[in-house]
């Protein structure tokens, strides 16, 4: 036996031992890169990477809050190592994470120990320390301002927010690689819709710009002086319409460019490159403040149009007989968040009858194309259409009232015999004592009733064991209500997800879904639904510590519910939002029962 180990351990050496066991039953180690580099110009980033060595599976705890710091993290990246301790193959999988940490202005900033569990323990890293610094070359020669149309707004008051940026005229040769633009909020702004339409740049060429990694089309604005030095600058431009009240904060962006402070000349006598500079151009964080509508003086089915508004209508044929269609138009025209509010509705307008309207919407207008019909001859005109809205003329704010001027008409009576059909769905008027009992049945005293069944043995059955088991039924009823009365949250909670399916069996306007959707929210988290509206839920959700698909998921149903609330013209598809509620609330219904589980 002994002669013949060196022959088995040479053949076990050319043919391979079984691996060792899977990473996670040797020894834990956590490696930390450190911060990498200590020194950013503002608008760059710095990163730490934590490896985790010896488990298949850890997490990063909450990582620590800092202000003036955007502290990020994906998620973890895998590897796999095989190799040979002379005996056998040892297979270890190391997991690394890599947490990005963005400054939003300069100074020094000390971060605090980032936390990782595995291997049941928790393992923290040391304290590291961010020195920020200004980046000279950058202000010198880069330009980046971002404005707001409008500093104070109502909710549903569209606003405008612009970015203007660019560079020096006279490096304008010397920069390499085109512009980028770090724009927090170009994406997404939380508590608004963005609306559509693209910039017009007069008809210029547009140009190309990085944008959040993204490419965009920037409008030219040619060379323009500023403070006494002349730029070559670009405009991006987007739309916002706030959907709830409070501070929109638009986070300080970035522009980045690469310069050449020195060339050389290449083989072929070419003027190229020899040292490069990135630079970095920071902005200035800016916040509109969003007040809400005022409750007092708000008309009666007030349709949420905001802005400045003026109408006026149209209508053809003038001449009609009583039955006959007459199409009136009616233009809404101004500025204001056109599109995104209720058009008058005429459907109760005296002598008519209306069967539908055609809403077509055009830059600066919306027409609404309205089928009336008379029904009597009567009728002399169509009356004027009111028009309420909230004026948001500064110093005027408030409710108001535009109405268009009464149309004249002709309205020919039908020929004689001839009437109107009544509409689809209505049944014609009965004649009182006479339509309203001719389906009475007469009681005929010479015809015998009929006798009821003898009790049989069925019935014997019923009375002998019926009491006992309507007063068991009875008692497991009156326990169960004791449960609930005792604990009306649960309840309460309880009955949140089957009343929202019970509430989705039918169509819902998308309206109506949103506070099907609010009331739902109320009744989990046990407060009434005006606690979760107007951005309220995020509160909850930040108790409750959600997982990120579900604070996402919730986030894009609320904004997906805004954008079809109040664009009634969206194309958002009612059958996938439904789905998308339904599910998204089965998640968070069990998430909450888990949570108040012992």
């Amino acid at each position: 036996m002994v002669r013949r180990f060196p022959a088995v351990l040479l053949l076990g050496f050319l043919l391979g031992f079984p691996p060792a066991p899977a990473a996670g039953q040797g020894k834990v180690r956590v490696v930390s890169s450190g911060i990498q580099p200590s020194t950013v110009k503002l608008g760059n980033s710095a990163r730490i990477v934590i490896t985790v060595k010896g488990v298949q599976k850890a997490r990063l705890l909450p990582l620590p809050k800092v202000e003036g710091l955007e502290i990020r993290s994906g998620p973890p990246s895998e590897r796999t190592f095989i190799s040979f301790d002379g005996f056998r193959q040892v297979r270890e999988v190391s997991l690394s994470f890599v947490i990005s940490i963005t400054p939003t202005r300069k100074g020094t900033f000390k971060i605090p120990p980032i936390k990782v569990k595995a291997g049941g323990a928790v393992w923290a890293t040391e304290e590291e320390t961010l020195e920020v610094v200004e980046d000279f070359l950058g202000r010198q020669y880069g330009y980046l301002e971002v404005k707001a149309s409008l500093r104070r707004v109502y909710v549903h008051q569209p606003f405008r927010v612009e970015a203007l940026f660019g560079v020096e005229e006279g490096i304008v040769e010397n920069v390499q690689g085109g512009l980028s633009l770090r724009l927090p909020w170009w994406e997404n702004l939380p508590g608004t819709v963005t609306l559509e339409g693209k910039d017009e740049g007069g008809g210029a060429r547009k140009q190309r710009v990085l944008v959040n990694g993204k490419i965009e089309e920037a409008a030219p604005l040619g060379v323009r002086t500023i403070r006494g030095r002349r730029f070559l600058l670009f405009r991006l431009a987007r739309r916002f319409l706030p959907t709830e009240s409070g501070d929109l904060v638009l986070g300080a962006g970035f522009l980045h460019f690469k310069m050449a402070v020195s060339f050389t000349t290449d083989f072929f006598g070419q003027r190229v490159p020899r040292e490069v500079e990135t630079c970095t151009v920071p902005g200035k964080a800016m916040t509109v403040k969003v007040l809400p509508l005022p409750s007092e003086g708000q008309p009666a089915g007030f349709s949420g149009a905001v802005g400045v508004f003026r109408v006026q209508a149209e209508a053809f044929p003038r001449k009609v007989r009583v039955g006959d269609s007459v199409k009136v138009t009616l233009t809404i025209q101004g500025e204001g968040n056109l599109g995104f509010f209720r058009v008058p509705g005429l459907e109760d307008l005296k002598g008519f009858r209306c069967y539908g309207k055609t809403e077509e919407k055009e830059p600066g207008a919306i027409r609404v194309v309205y089928d009336l019909v008379p029904v009597k001859p009567d009728v002399k005109a169509v009356p004027s259409i009111p028009f309420d809205y909230f004026d948001t003329t500064p110093g005027k704010e408030g409710y108001k009232r535009v109405e268009t001027r009464p149309i004249p008409l002709e309205v020919l009576p039908l020929p004689p015999g001839r009437h109107l059909a009544p509409l689809p769905g209505t049944k014609p008027a009965l004649r009182p004592g006479v339509d309203d009992i001719v389906d009475i049945k007469v009681f005929d005293p010479s015809r015998p009733m009929a006798r009821p069944d003898e009790a049989g043995g069925a019935g014997v059955l019923a009375w002998i064991f019926g009491p006992p088991l309507a007063w068991l039924l009875f008692l497991l009823a009156w326990r169960a209500r004791a449960r609930a009365l005792a604990d009306p949250a649960a309840l309460r909670r309880k009955r949140a997800y089957a009343s929202l399916r019970k509430a989705f069996r039918d169509p819902l306007e998308p309206e109506e879904a949103g506070r099907v959707f609010e009331r739902f929210l109320g009744d989990l988290w046990g407060v009434e639904p005006a606690a979760v509206q107007g951005g309220g839920w995020r509160e909850f959700v930040a108790d409750r510590n959600l997982p990120g698909p579900v604070r996402e998921g919730l986030e894009r149903v609320e904004e997906e519910l805004d954008r079809v609330r109040f664009a009634p013209r969206g194309e958002a598809d009612p059958q996938a939002l439904r789905e998308e509620i339904l599910s998204l609330a089965r998640e968070l219904a069990d998430l909450e029962q888990r949570r108040v589980e012992p």
